[in-house]
């Protein structure tokens, strides 16, 4: 059924790219988006977590590298840690029209090219304190580094996980001349266990959320 599905997105982008070719939609002009600056979006404190100046985050290849800063504005990555000890990576990339190559760059080929297995893929409707936001979990492993992730994206005024959410939401754009602005947000830990890593993780989210700006949450967490 899965497959089916695939295929019938596949017919239906192929039809939405024929329509947009036969009947020249006019490209809407790029919306006004309020300049954000990630570094002072995020805080380096909220809730019970604060900024590790201790960590490193594992950073990508030097050719992804590259490329990421062909597609994001913006990025960041900051290691938390809570009173117990337990840390968190958040890794968040902004920019805009990204959604043109977020199917080569999403989290899971960026694992894989610095040498992860993944796996254990769930979509997930996590329940925050401010709505409902899709999420795509995983695992990915590198020897005895095991590493559950959580990560969504935003583009325009929508929040999707899913391969198919992602799909169907560019037929639209495409038939409508639409490009916006999008965010993609990771957060991961290193844990053997995945179950107690999103029980943590979404702990995590929650707090994050609750402390930054009305605005700024807005362009973290977009509903339609």
């Amino acid at each position: 059924m899965t497959r089916l599905k695939y295929i019938m997105v596949g017919i239906a982008m192929l039809i939405a790219a024929g329509l947009a070719s036969v009947l020249k939609f006019p490209e809407k002009p790029m919306p006004t988006i309020a300049k954000i600056d990630l570094e002072t979006m995020i805080p380096n404190q909220f809730g019970d977590w604060k900024v590790d100046v201790m960590s490193q985050i594992v950073q990508p290849a030097p050719e992804v590298q590259n490329s990421l800063k062909e597609i994001y504005s913006q990025t960041l990555s900051r290691t938390y840690i809570n009173s117990a000890g337990y840390k968190v990576m958040l890794s968040i990339a902004y920019g805009s029209g990204f959604d043109k190559q977020l199917d080569v760059h999403r989290p899971e080929y960026c694992y894989r090219s610095q040498g992860f297995q993944v796996d254990d893929y769930e979509d997930h409707v996590f329940m925050s304190e401010f709505g409902k936001i899709p999420l795509r979990r995983m695992v990915a492993t590198q020897g005895r580094r095991i590493e559950p992730v959580s990560y969504w994206i935003t583009i325009g005024n929508s929040t999707v996980s899913s391969t198919i959410q992602r799909k169907l939401l560019k037929i639209k754009r495409m038939l409508s001349g639409q490009q916006d602005s999008g965010m993609l947000v990771r957060i991961s830990s290193i844990d053997s266990d995945k179950v107690s890593a999103y029980d943590k993780q979404a702990i995590f989210i929650n707090e994050l959320v609750k402390n930054i700006e009305i605005s700024n949450r807005k362009l973290l967490i977009n509903f339609d």
